[in-house]
């Protein structure tokens, strides 16, 4: 009988210690695509990806539609897509404008795997994740990524922020304020090694028990630096050893994934979006005055203060479009191609032109409040939009109408069609918030982009024309990678997404997950006979976690009463 009973225990001490120690490792990298890996692998080149894909499982992770980071990583972060969690684009609607503003954390409707974990009481370390800022409170530490504004407390605790600070922590290079692509280059490894050595001091002096990091530099270097294979690929190897420094820290019993929010390819053309419904009769176009207040807030809504130089250039007749002009009736327009880089960027500081949309007698137009990588049109609807001119009747006809009119645009080069499929914002998204989803999301064929300049004479534009050399976009397909304790090994897994890895990851973590998350469990990828492969995942109803948090929020002013108490 005492042998029973000490048996029993030794198996809940072990079941225990198993729960204790079961740990999980998310490395975001930014854009990251197999499509750079895979080539460099088979060079010998980036030896910890080599190692992890064929000791682990690997796959391609299909992102959002569109695949734009914001909405992708909240759709990773919460495993909902945008109906769900609110967030459809780095841009979201403000009342009674036609130009957004950028969306917080606090526009995000869903709970984050993070706060889940530690609503369980799982210590939880986040660092550098797209669209975290304001950061939320968790037990652990979350350094917000990209669109925390300067001079503002960007972590939790709040103290840390200074600490970081000093260290010359980075959270995002701007390709604007650089003034060449080597010092680009070099601006961004400094910020990823800097963010390195911070996720890795963590990780060997805090307890932890899901730890997420993410290298956002990636984006940026294909985004800019495509055309130099060189840079892209020396870029990769320094993020191999990055990853490297991670999983070394990490300790042999952490589950590791490496996921990317989208992929990448080669961009060479633009879609003028704006240029082509003018064509077809559905934008009106007016000439304005830099003087006047609503191109002052056009100008400032989209990021840039309007400056007396740019009001004089304006005044001089000195746009963007006009000196394009120039340069073509002297047939020198060529001469763009060889111009420095800070030359370039002075003169697209530049007005662009003296034209804006004439929002009275326009019937659509390029979203204005969602990102050219989300490649929405939004109908102006009226009692929806300020100056609306579709009535609700007509709104149906004219969704069809351009849909249809979409998929006959043809690049006039090539003969062939430019958009690969066109969606209904309802045959994308479901959840409380897909109303606010745009009205028609476009997905082009690779290496087109759009582009909602009102400025060029055609539909389908040159990329090389305009920057002297091709760059890079957003691709469906991203990465995904899994190593560890509970993983099978050397296995490619198919069909996963990205609202698949916050369940999985929560599944590892023994954590219950809420019945309302569109992604899967991949169960696929766990070793045989694993703790994780035995263990069917526990579903719980999507208000389980509401009532954890407002248990805490009562035990958080508890405590304060008794504090003031004392």
């Amino acid at each position: 009988m005492c042998k029973r009973m000490l048996k029993k225990v030794k198996i809940m001490e072990e079941e225990d210690r198993r729960q204790r120690s079961r740990r999980v490792l998310i490395i975001g990298v930014d854009g990251a695509t197999f499509d750079i890996i895979k080539p460099m692998m088979e060079k010998g080149m980036l030896e910890t990806f080599k190692r992890l894909i064929e000791n682990g499982v690997h796959g391609v992770l299909k992102s959002t539609i569109p695949p734009a980071s914001i909405p992708a990583w909240q759709s990773f972060m919460t495993g909902k897509n945008p109906g769900k969690h609110g967030i459809f684009d780095f841009m979201t609607r403000v009342e009674n404008d036609y130009h957004g503003r950028l969306v917080t954390s606090r526009d995000l409707k869903a709970k984050t795997l993070w706060k889940m974990a530690s609503l369980e009481g799982k210590m939880c370390i986040v660092i550098g994740m797209t669209g975290t800022y304001p950061p939320e409170k968790i037990k652990g530490v979350l350094i917000a990524g990209m669109m925390a504004p300067e001079g503002a407390i960007y972590t939790h605790p709040p103290e840390l922020t200074e600490a970081l600070n000093r260290m010359g922590y980075v959270k995002f290079v701007s390709p604007s304020e650089v003034k060449d692509d080597y010092e680009l280059y070099k601006k961004v490894l400094e910020m990823e090694r800097t963010r390195t050595k911070v996720a890795t001091k963590f990780m060997r002096e805090q307890e932890w028990d899901l730890f997420v990091v993410m290298l956002i530099g990636t984006d940026t270097v294909q985004h800019e630096l495509w055309a130099y294979r060189d840079l892209v690929e020396s870029f990769y190897r320094e993020i191999d050893a990055m990853i490297s420094q991670f999983v070394e820290n990490a300790g042999d019993d952490v589950d590791i994934f490496i996921v990317s929010d989208h992929g990448f390819g080669e961009f060479r053309k633009y879609f003028y979006v704006n240029v082509w419904l003018h064509q077809i009769g559905l934008l009106k176009y007016r000439k304005v005055n830099m003087d006047e207040e609503g191109s002052v807030k056009l100008k400032r809504a989209r990021g840039k203060d309007v400056s007396f130089l740019y009001r004089v250039f304006y005044k001089l007749g000195l746009t963007q479009q006009n000196i394009l002009k120039i340069l073509k009736t002297l047939r020198i327009d060529w001469i763009r191609k060889y111009l420095p880089e800070n030359i370039k960027k002075k003169a697209y500081s530049l007005p662009q032109t003296n034209l804006e949309i004439d929002w009275e007698n326009s019937k659509a137009f390029l979203s204005s409040f969602f990102g050219t990588e989300t490649q929405s049109i939004t109908i102006n609807l009226k009692g929806r939009e300020p100056k609306g001119t579709v009535s609700p009747e007509e709104y149906e006809a004219l969704r069809e109408y351009i849909i249809r009119k979409l998929k006959e645009i043809t690049d006039p080069e090539t003969g062939e069609p430019i958009v690969e499929e066109v969606y209904r914002g309802e045959e994308l998204y479901s959840g409380p918030y897909a109303d606010n989803a745009p009205d028609i999301i476009m997905r082009l064929r690779d290496g087109y982009k759009t582009s909602g300049s009102l400025t060029p004479e055609e539909v389908v534009g040159s990329v090389e024309k305009i920057f002297g050399r091709v760059k890079g976009s957003h691709r469906q397909y991203g990465i995904f990678i899994a190593y560890g304790p509970d993983i099978k090994r050397g296995v490619e897994v198919r069909g996963a997404e990205i609202v698949d890895i916050a369940p999985t990851a929560m599944h590892l973590l023994g954590l219950p997950i809420p019945e309302d998350v569109d992604g899967k469990v991949l169960k696929e990828i766990f070793a045989e006979g694993s703790e994780a492969a035995e263990r069917e995942p526990k579903f719980v109803p999507p208000e389980y976690y509401d009532r954890k948090e407002e248990m805490e929020r009562i035990r958080e002013r508890a405590k304060r009463i008794r504090k003031k108490m004392d």
